[in-house]
């Protein structure tokens, strides 16, 4: 049964909790695979744009947040010829994805019209990202002591993450997980 390198379970955590486990349950049951780039910094991000293998320059990727919303893979043993390879094994993630619940990207097909021969731009057989059409709806709890919605706080999330050019980037789970830490520190204060 394939598993995953250190090098790979290292790049694993810089990847967003949705993609995470998308990887997980794919290396279980699935092709063999190793994670080439999860979160990239401005420097990598930068070295990726000169050479070719990003058509953005930072902080506009989606490997660009921490956790990152992107994630770069490739068919184990490496054969960067064997486009093939590449085909099956998005086709396969994102199957894993899609039974899961969650909306992916290929960089075979930005357009998602599932269609190759259009694409007249980058080709990034191993890119797969959090598609930006998945809707965010964080569940707000009332205030045990006074009733209110806690919305003003949920605003400065919201509005902090737009600030940042990160609300499309950031996982649903991560938001969730951000408005549940705040509701635990506001209630803490009250």
């Amino acid at each position: 049964m394939p598993q995953f390198s250190k090098a790979s379970l290292a790049k694993l955590e810089t990847i967003a909790r949705p993609l995470q486990e998308v990887l997980k349950k794919a290396i279980e049951n699935g092709p063999d695979f190793t994670i080439i780039t999860g979160a990239r910094s401005k420097e990598e991000q930068d070295a990726a744009f000169a050479k070719g293998v990003s058509k953005v320059r930072w902080p506009n990727s989606k490997h660009n947040t921490l956790p990152s919303a992107a994630v770069d893979v490739a068919p184990y043993p490496i054969d960067w010829k064997d486009i093939n390879r590449f085909r099956v094994l998005a086709g396969y993630l994102m199957g894993v994805a899609a039974g899961m619940g969650i909306k992916l990207r290929s960089g075979m097909d930005w357009n998602q019209n599932w269609s190759e021969k259009d694409e007249h731009g980058l080709r990034d057989f191993g890119h797969l990202e959090i598609r930006e059409t998945q809707e965010v709806k964080p569940q707000v709890s009332q205030s045990a002591e006074d009733g209110n919605l806690d919305l003003i706080a949920l605003r400065e999330i919201v509005m902090s993450d737009i600030n940042n050019f990160a609300v499309v980037r950031t996982s649903v789970a991560e938001l969730l997980r951000r408005v549940d830490t705040l509701e635990k520190q506001l209630s803490a204060k009250a």
